[in-house]
C-alpha cells in the first residue's frame, strides 16, 4: 500500500449472479460493465488519497473477471463469496486502510462527485457517510463510505440475512451510529440505474448506446430526468 494512500474504494462484483451470471463481463455501450465502472471511478485515484480495488470473491468462476481487471491495471482482492462482511473485514486486516467506499460494479452511473463529497465528511469525524438511510438519489447512484476500525466494531454483530450485504448490519443500528447522511434537493429515489436482470441491462445498454464513448464515463442520471426510458 502506499504511503500517502488513506482510502481504498472497493468494486463489488462477482460472476456468480444468479439473476444475470457473468454481467460484469456484458457489453454496455463501448465498455463491459466492470471497465465501465472502473473508468468512471479511476480518476478518483488522482483527486483522492484512496487506492481503487476490485473486491471479488475466491471461486474459480471469477478467474477470468480477474484476469480482465487486472490488465486494466486494477488491483484485485479475493475473498468470501457469499459472505461479503467477511470479505471486507478480511480486507480491512490485510491492507490497513483508514477508510472503505463501497461501489457495486452493477451501477454503471456511479457518480464521482458523490463520493468525492461523501470523502470529505468521512475525513471528519463521522464513522459512516451515505446516501441511502434518507433515499433522495436514484438506485445506483450510491455513495457509502465507512472507517476500517467501526467497520471490524460493528462486524462483531451481523444477522445471517445480512452477511451478503456490505453495510446492511449498519443500518439496523444507523441510529446509534456517528454518521452523516448526504439528500439531494429533488427526489428521484424512484429511479433504478443499477443492473441486476436482464431487463435492467438492455433498457442502460440502449441509453449508452446514444453516446460516444468518451461521452459515456461522463453520463449523469441528471440527463434523463425527463426520459421515460429510465
Amino acid at each position: 500500500m502506499e504511503s500517502n494512500k488513506k482510502g481504498a474504494l472497493l468494486i463489488y462484483a462477482r460472476s456468480g449472479s444468479s439473476r444475470l451470471p457473468n454481467k460484469a463481463l456484458k457489453e454496455i455501450g463501448g465498455y463491459k460493465l466492470i471497465e465501465l465502472v472502473i473508468n468512471r471511478v479511476i480518476s478518483l485515484q488522482n483527486t483522492l488519497p484512496i487506492q481503487i480495488y476490485l473486491a471479488t470473491s475466491n471461486l474459480p468462476e471469477n478467474d477470468e473477471l480477474v484476469s480482465f481487471v487486472e490488465e486494466l491495471g486494477i488491483s484485485v482482492f479475493r475473498g468470501d463469496e457469499n459472505d461479503l462482511v467477511d470479505r471486507t473485514i478480511d480486507f480491512i486486516k490485510q491492507m490497513k486502510y483508514e477508510y472503505i467506499a463501497r461501489v457495486n460494479g452493477d451501477c454503471p452511473f456511479v457518480d464521482i462527485e458523490l463520493i468525492a463529497e461523501g470523502f470529505k465528511y468521512i475525513n471528519q469525524d463521522y464513522d459512516f457517510v451515505t446516501n441511502i438511510k434518507n433515499r433522495t438519489y436514484p438506485y445506483g447512484v450510491a455513495v457509502e463510505w465507512f472507517k476500517s476500525d467501526f467497520y471490524k466494531k460493528m462486524a462483531n454483530d451481523v444477522n445471517e440475512n445480512e452477511k451478503e450485504h456490505v453495510t446492511k448490519h449498519l443500518y439496523r443500528k444507523i441510529n446509534e451510529i456517528n454518521h452523516y447522511s448526504i439528500e439531494s434537493s429533488s427526489n428521484n429515489s424512484n429511479t433504478s440505474l443499477t443492473i441486476d436482470t436482464q431487463q435492467d441491462y438492455e433498457r442502460l445498454k440502449l441509453i449508452f448506446e446514444k453516446y460516444s464513448k468518451e461521452s459515456q464515463l461522463k453520463l449523469n442520471y441528471k440527463n434523463f430526468k425527463n426520459d421515460n426510458t429510465i
